[in-house]
């Protein structure tokens, strides 16, 4: 297996409302700290990361930014990360947690992962890691209520 190595020279820019960048905070802080000179040495069970503090700096400007609107979830900063911070984040945020009944996790996974694949489109063929799947019983059944719903049946 090949060296794996990061670019950190190029940066990505998260789109994500105060929903999203609350998630973040609050998966940073679950982690046991000890800030030195460079990073973090984050130890949580099961799940160890470092990052940097720039990588907490960049996070809590982005809350603070977003703070006055943090009931409206359609205004958005972005959070520029490096790819090694975009693997940290991928790491610490889970797939499922909800913030007012709403699933906030999941997309914004997607948006990481989006942003990794961004950064490494050099390297994977998109047309080697996917193939466009036929419609599922359930996905036609979700574009019935979907329909049903824009027509207000």
């Amino acid at each position: 297996m090949g060296e794996f190595t990061l670019d950190n020279l190029g940066n990505y820019h998260l789109q994500i409302n105060f929903a999203e960048v609350m998630a973040i905070e609050n998966y940073l802080q679950n982690y046991q700290e000890d800030l030195g000179e460079e990073g973090v040495a984050a130890i949580p069970i099961n799940r160890p990361a470092t990052f940097s503090k720039q990588l907490l700096l960049k996070v809590a400007s982005t809350y603070v930014e977003l703070y006055n609107n943090r009931n409206d979830l359609d205004k958005f900063a972005y959070l520029a990360c490096t790819e090694e911070e975009l693997w940290t984040l991928r790491q610490i945020v889970p797939p499922n947690v909800t913030f007012n009944n709403i699933a906030i996790t999941p997309n914004l996974k997607k948006k990481i992962l989006e942003g990794i694949i961004a950064l490494n489109s050099s390297i994977v063929d998109m047309k080697e890691t996917s193939t466009e799947a036929s419609p599922t019983k359930y996905d036609v059944a979700e574009d019935i209520i979907e329909w049903r719903r824009q027509q207000n049946l």
